[in-house]
């Protein structure tokens, strides 16, 4: 009886990865011939750059937030004369207290995605 399974073409598989590595900064004597494990350590840096991308684009989010929520008093239709807008912030949001907090955090974040994946939690 013939395998109905279609086959893989390995060369296929590599060629359409090989832009995509390239673009997360990965040479390609990296890619062909170096360690196939950098494949994940270049997969895994690109997504934590995306990640931190993504909440620096939210913080600039909810700065801009703030800052029109703090001049909205005075951009409303029926506002009273003398209005003034509302202080912004003085200084930059805190989201630690210290670095040792945020490190502290970073650990325990760690361990999450470790007991989670170990099927611990």
């Amino acid at each position: 009886m013939p395998d109905d399974k279609p086959r893989v073409n390995l060369s296929e598989i590599f060629g359409e990865a090989f832009p995509i590595f390239l673009s997360m900064g990965m040479t390609g004597e990296e890619f062909w011939e170096q360690d196939p494990s950098l494949v994940r350590a270049y997969l895994k840096a690109h997504k934590l750059r995306f990640r931190e991308q993504n909440r620096l684009a939210w913080l600039q989010g909810r700065y801009f937030y703030d800052a029109l929520c703090a001049a909205s008093p005075i951009f409303h239709d029926l506002a009273k004369r003398g209005t003034k807008p509302a202080p912004y912030h003085e200084e930059p949001i805190k989201f630690y207290e210290s670095e040792e907090e945020a490190r502290q955090a970073e650990i325990q974040r760690i361990r999450d995605q470790a007991a989670a994946y170990f099927g611990i939690i």
